[in-house]
Order: C-alpha cells, then structure tokens, then sequence
C-alpha cells in the first residue's frame, strides 16, 4: 500500500527542509543500522579509479544494482592483489552516507578475490565457534619465560623465518638451546604435519616455548594456519606458544589462540629471548650497583670497627689491670689482717691482767663486800617496807573514825536531800505544771509576750512549739 497521499496538499502546509537537512536524516538512518556498520559484499568491480593521493573509489555491482565505494590508502595497502574492471571481489566495511554528494556508499575496510570467498566463511565460523568457547580470551594468554633454556620451533626447514629466527637467536641469545621440526606449511598436508610437529616439540619435555610459523603469503597458501586442528593443538600446548606467520596485515586463527603473535619470524625471536647486550649491561649495572653496595657496607663495618676499638679494651691491657687490682687487694688484705693481730694481741694482754687480779683471796675480798653491801641494801628495804605498812595503818584507821562521823550525819543529810527534792524544777513540773520561754529566757508574766508571737513550752517529758493567740494581763 502507497504511504503517500494522492490528494492535492495546500500551500503552506508542510514546513519545507533544506536538501542538507534531507541528507542527514537519511545519513542517522543508514549509519544508525546496526546491520551496516559492518558488512560483506560481494560483486563485480565497476569504474574502478586510484586517485593520486592513493584513495581507490569504484563500484561494485550485480545483475540488479550497484554500490558506490570507497577504499582509502591508509587501509587499501593491506590488498594483497592488484584490483582491475570486471574483477569479482568480497569488500568489507560499513555503509555511510555522503553529505556533499547526497549518496550512500560502502567504505571499504577489507577486500579479498572472491574466490577466497568460501575460505573466508569457513574462516570465519571457526572463528566465531573458538571465541565462543573462550580460547581466544586474554585471560588464558601465558607469559613467555623470560630466560628460555630450550626453544621449539615448528618450519617449514628451507623457509626464510626460520633462517632469520637462528641468525635472531645465534646473536641475541645463544645460551638457549633450540629444537627444530621441520614441516610443511602449506598444502593439504601442512596442518596435519604442524599439529604432529607441535605435539613432538611438547613430547620432548624441556622446552620453554615454541614458536610456529612461515614467511607470509596469500590466504590460501596461509589457510594451514587457520586450521581448527592447528589451533586447538596450539591452546592445548603446556608451553606458551608464539606465532611468527609473517603476514602483518592478515590475522590467522593460530595467531588468536596463540600467547602471543610476532607480525615477523624476527619478532617471534626477539619476544622469546631476552637481547644479550641488553643482558651484558644490566649485569654490568648490577655489577656496579653491588660493588657500591659492598664499598658502604665495608665503610659502615669499618665505622663500627672502629667504636668498637674504641668501646672494647684489649685482652693484655684487661688483664693488667685485673692484677693490678688483685695487687691492691691484697695489699689491703694485708693491712687489715695486720690491724686485726694487733687488736687481738691487746685484748689478750687485757684478758691476762684481769685473771692476774682475780686471784682466789681477791675474788674472796670481793665477794664478802658484795655481801656486805647486800645485807645493808637488804636493812634499808625492811625499813621501807616497815614504814609503808605504818602508814597504810594509820590510813585505816583514820578511814574507821570518818565512817562513825559519817553515820552522825546521815539523819541530817536525809532531811537536807528531802529539801532539795521539794525545791526541784523537775519534779514540779512532773505535778502537771508547765514553764514557758521566750527566745531562750522563761516568762513569768503575759505582758511580756505579744499576740501571735511563738513561745517554747517545756514539760516534763519534752516540749511544745506555740504562737499566741490571746492574752489575759491581770493588773
């Protein structure tokens, strides 16, 4: 059914858009679909010119149409044939308008004869079929040994990469040894042979890392390399594995499961090894980096050498002083033992005077005057004792006449301690009376409190807190 409308449309009623406007709203809608940001077509070329900067533009067309495209000299250098007029070809790219010229066109990214077509399918769904199942994925890339002792590599032995990786390794780094298995790379034998040749390497036991490849070619002299074999065997290798295809601007199925990808045999060789020279002046720089280090560590053992020279004294000079001081004291010992003979020789003479003294008659004479002086010591303390019992019966009987002059007057003071009684405060208010105070002072008359005025009353047994409220002054 027609979208447009056969009726006649006024004047005025659409708001008319420029041709610019026009062309970028086909140019949102062309690159925004997502079925031609990148496309495969093939077709027949048409009008075929290269511009003197180096861009191609031609056409590609079929039994039904033709496509406009463009191929530019930064991406048509990677063809690997010489385009002509009638040739048919499979282009690769996205499918852009332009603005100036107000037509779509193919910007090419890619372009191969189409009678590679079938292979570049088949190479692509082993493609899609291996990313799939993550054998491509970064993760699981090795890192290569940085000091490889044994090298596989899998060439073709008449090759030019496999003469350039030796002549590589003989100069950069021969301290490795290499293992070489020579195979075809290309035919229908080659992938077979590579897959046997890998597996060899891996069987040999040893080797650090492989490298395999050619030195480049069309893709159907490289279609070995984008075997489904070769690259499952290469993922499945317990070595990293290096791919040296030699064909930069193709990018082979060995190349995406590899560990890594050389874009030459040289590269593949200089990845694997590290470069002697460069080896010879780190060692050199280490060289000198420890000769640095063990000079400040000589001078630091040194510094500290010397303290301890200083701190420590030496074995003669130790032991000199120790006699020196063993001298001393015995010197010391000497002189004391010599003050403690003459003590003990005097006290001996002390000793001998005192038993010349006590004789038997002197210690007679001494004790008939100890005696002596006991039995006057003895006199003067029956004395004493005497006395004090004489006193103590006076006392006793001085006690005796008080208590028959006390017994005179007891009747007296009964009458006096009855008196006494009588006159107590006490027990006229245990009769029931009452005494009244005023700011401490008691109160013999009502005049003398005011009406409303607090007094305390005391009672026999406690007291009351009162305010005034009436008063009676008798006259």
């Amino acid at each position: 059914m027609n979208s447009f409308s056969s009726a006649p449309v006024e004047a005025g009623a659409l708001s008319p858009l420029s041709v610019t406007q026009v062309t970028r709203i086909v140019k949102r809608l062309i690159e925004g679909e997502e079925r031609l940001s990148h496309v495969a077509v093939l077709g027949e070329i048409f009008n075929f010119k290269r511009h003197t900067s180096g861009h191609i533009y031609f056409s590609l067309k079929d039994k039904g149409s033709v496509l406009n495209c463009v191929f530019f000299r930064g991406r048509n250098s990677t063809l690997t044939f010489k385009p002509a007029e009638g040739m048919e070809v499979i282009a690769e790219g996205q499918v852009q308008v332009y603005e100036k010229g107000g037509r779509y066109q193919l910007n090419v990214a890619r372009m191969i004869e189409s009678g590679t077509g079938a292979l570049y399918r088949k190479y692509e769904e082993i493609k899609k079929r291996l990313v799939a199942e993550g054998l491509t994925s970064a993760d699981r890339k090795r890192p290569l040994p940085p000091f490889p002792r044994r090298i596989g590599l899998v060439f073709s032995r008449d090759s030019a990469g496999l003469r350039d990786i030796l002549k590589v390794l003989r100069r950069r780094y021969p301290l490795a040894t290499v293992l070489i298995r020579s195979v075809p790379v290309e035919g229908a034998e080659a992938a077979p042979e590579i897959v046997r040749g890998l597996r060899e390497i891996a069987e040999r036991g040893g080797v650090d890392v492989v490298a395999v490849g050619r030195g480049g070619g069309s893709i159907e002299s490289l279609w070995a390399f984008n075997s489904e074999e070769v690259a499952r065997t290469i993922a499945g290798l317990p070595m990293p594995v290096v791919t040296a295809i030699g064909h930069e601007t193709d990018t082979t199925i060995a190349d995406l499961v590899a560990d890594r990808r050389a874009a030459t045999p040289t590269e593949a060789a200089e990845l694997m090894t590290p470069s002697r020279e460069e080896l010879l002046q780190r060692l050199e720089s280490h060289r000198w980096t420890l000769r640095d280090l063990l000079v400040r560590r000589i001078e630091s053992h040194g510094s500290h050498l010397s303290q301890l020279r200083r701190i420590l004294r030496s074995p003669g000079r130790e032991i000199d002083s120790r006699i020196q001081r063993i001298s001393e004291l015995l010197e010391r010992l000497h002189i004391r033992a010599h003050a403690a003979m003459e003590g003990y020789d005097r006290r001996l003479e002390r000793a001998g005077a005192v038993l010349m003294r006590r004789t038997p008659r002197g210690v007679l004479m001494e004790f008939s005057m100890r005696l002596q002086s006991s039995f006057k010591s003895l006199a003067a303390g029956l004395r004493r004792h005497r006395e004090r019992h004489e006193n103590r019966l006076r006392f006793v009987r001085g006690r005796l006449d008080a208590r028959k002059h006390w017994k005179r007057h007891e009747s007296r003071l009964g009458l006096a301690r009855a008196r006494l009684d009588a006159l107590n405060p006490t027990a006229i208010l245990r009769r029931g009376y009452a005494v009244v105070f005023r700011e401490g002072r008691s109160v013999r008359a009502a005049a003398e409190v005011a009406v409303g005025e607090r007094v305390d009353v005391r009672l026999f047994q406690g007291g009351l807190r009162c305010r005034v409220e009436e008063r009676k002054v008798e006259e």
